[in-house]
């Protein structure tokens, strides 16, 4: 052996001495796990929900998300019930509806009713203009309101598409029991009277 493979050979055992982790592996024996491939694998499954937010959130088991999607369906099925007739969208029916049901009202009290913004019901309440279904009459003690009114052919689209409605509402509560119909129906009471107020500050902490 010659003098250089002699200090070869001494390096490579000093190595070795200094950092165990070079020595051969045994058949089967896993590699040691360094850097950022052990901390991974330290990491329980579980970290992948912040720690602080609690129980996963799953849509399916959401009440409010599930009274959404069932408002979402009901309204879609209703326009498409009408569509091939009808150019309204199911903003400007909701308005419709509150117009026939608040006569002479003014744009305004239709938002608090609605629960739409005031920017919705304004669009709204002009494409019902355009199409001929309502008008508007400026009250005479504020200019800057508008009486809102069915036209005939606001009142005969109407008198149309209600009986739609109320035949979705019936296939809807048929799959129920009578009771239980009544018990939804006090239970809904309840929820619009509990949320009447409701706003984003009472979920601040």
């Amino acid at each position: 052996m010659t003098t250089k493979q002699s200090a070869s050979l001494a390096l490579r055992g000093e190595a070795k001495r200094s950092n165990p982790s070079m020595e051969p592996q045994a058949a089967g024996e896993a590699l040691p796990l360094t850097g950022g491939a052990e901390a991974a694998a330290r990491e329980p499954e579980s970290l992948a929900v912040a720690p602080d937010a609690g129980a996963p959130l799953r849509l399916d088991d959401y009440v409010p998300y599930q009274f959404a999607l069932l408002s979402s369906r009901l309204s879609k099925a209703l326009v498409e019930g009408y569509k091939d007739r009808y150019p309204l969208s199911r903003t400007e029916w909701r308005t419709m509806v509150l117009v026939a049901e608040m006569p002479d009202c003014v744009s305004m009290s239709l938002v608090g009713r609605s629960g739409m913004d005031a920017v919705a019901v304004h669009r709204a309440v002009l494409k019902l203009e355009t199409h001929g279904y309502l008008t508007r009459e400026s009250v005479p003690d504020d200019r800057r309101l508008k009486r809102l009114k069915l036209t005939p052919a606001g009142w005969r689209v109407y008198a149309d598409i209600v009986p739609m409605a109320r035949l979705l509402e019936r296939q809807l509560l048929d799959t129920l029991r009578p009771e239980e119909v009544e018990c939804l129906k006090r239970a809904l009471s309840l929820l619009m009277e509990a949320t009447k107020d409701l706003s984003g500050d009472s979920l601040k902490a």
